[in-house]
């Protein structure tokens, strides 16, 4: 598994061990399940890479930026996913030792309106809240691919 991946795996399981009942926490796969009723969704995205190689041994400083998307039907269910990554990187702030460190952005948020049923349903979801937040992620590596 590479150094990417490892990362990657370690905010899914430091967020999902921090996240309210009834809020399902995935990686986004291109098929994130639509927001099921009366409960939360978190989808974390790879993100951008950027790395700076360190000579003598070359390695390269990789800092890689996945996105959070939270979404909720309640205020208080948002707030309770938001409040679960927080309490992630307070609890574990090297995802398990596979980077050197990570920091939370500011999130956006927006109002989700549907007008159209999604795939399976017969009508629209209600009006839902969501919250974009972007992280950073730091760690070394060998390859600048991370």
């Amino acid at each position: 598994m590479s150094t990417r991946e490892a990362a990657l795996a370690g905010l899914l399981a430091a967020i999902q061990a921090q996240a309210p009942a009834g809020c399902d926490v995935q990686r986004d796969d291109g098929n994130a399940d639509a927001l099921p009723q009366q409960a939360s969704l978190i989808v974390i995205g790879a993100g951008a890479v950027e790395s700076e190689a360190v000579l003598s041994p070359l390695s390269y400083c990789i800092t890689l930026q996945p996105e959070v998307t939270v979404a909720a039907y309640q205020p208080a269910d948002l707030d309770a996913a938001l409040g679960a990554i927080v309490d992630a990187y307070a609890v574990d702030p090297t995802l398990g030792g596979a980077i050197d460190g990570w920091l939370i952005g500011d999130p956006t948020f927006t109002t989700v309106t549907q007008t159209e049923p999604l795939g399976g349903q017969d009508v629209p979801l209600p009006p839902f809240q969501a919250a974009q937040v972007p992280l950073q992620l730091f760690y070394s590596a060998t390859s600048p691919l991370g």
